[in-house]
């Protein structure tokens, strides 16, 4: 019969077990994301044409995050809330309010996701509302905004996974950071404090979207969109 014996634990074990045991945990700290290349995020705003029938532009973006993203919340609802009435209009100019940064007075060029689908061929391989907001590459997260026909309008910032629904202030601590307002070599207090702006008439202009309003933004059928597709640019 074979014997064995019980490998007995060195001094060194019993001291490393027992630091760890008083060692508290570390707590957690969110701090400012480093932005990389390739920021992507998508903006999808929904409004009536004449016909009464939905509109949908579907814009992606590279560079559009963080206090950028809540500029073009605050300054393309303003737009929409002076132009809703004219909706031959917001078709024709709508992407080129989405596309300015009028803070930074800059622009960046983003593509028609809807083009997209029809252009690629991906009809009859993924529906249009999985392609549009499961499938594009993420990772500034995303803003629904809704023009209801009496001129109302409603928004919400999602994450990169559609779970969380937010407001200007809690998309802000989600994609930068619980230190979003602290300054540093990324944004500077003046443009911190234009975002705190922005986001102050952002939830004057327009109302959150609740969880079932989010759902039923994402759920609708805009199968009508594709016959004769006409791009918004």
């Amino acid at each position: 019969m074979i014997m064995t014996t019980r490998k007995r634990k060195s001094l060194f074990y019993f001291n490393f077990h027992k630091l760890q045991q008083l060692t508290p945990p570390k707590k957690t700290v969110h701090t400012k994301k480093v932005k990389n290349m390739g920021q992507r995020s998508q903006i999808f705003v929904r409004f009536e044409n004449y016909d009464r029938k939905k509109e949908l532009a579907a814009r992606y973006y590279q560079w559009n995050y963080g206090e950028r993203m809540v500029s073009r919340a605050r300054y393309s609802i303003q737009w929409l809330k002076e132009m809703y009435e004219y909706p031959g209009s917001v078709k024709e100019k709508l992407y080129r309010i989405l596309d300015t940064n009028f803070d930074m007075r800059d622009c960046v060029i983003s593509s028609d996701i809807i083009k997209e689908y029809v252009d690629d061929d991906w009809v009859n391989t993924c529906p249009l509302n999985n392609y549009m907001f499961e499938r594009q590459a993420n990772n500034d997260g995303k803003l629904l905004i809704d023009v209801l026909p009496d001129g109302t309008i409603k928004y919400a910032f999602l994450d990169y996974g559609n779970t969380e629904i937010m407001s200007g202030s809690e998309y802000m601590c989600w994609d930068v950071g619980n230190d979003w307002k602290v300054p540093d070599e990324h944004i500077n207090q003046e443009s911190i404090d234009t975002c705190i702006e922005n986001i102050k008439e952002l939830n004057k202009l327009a109302k959150k979207k609740t969880k079932e309003e989010v759902k039923e933004f994402m759920e609708f059928d805009y199968g009508h969109l594709l016959s004769d597709y006409m791009p918004f640019s």
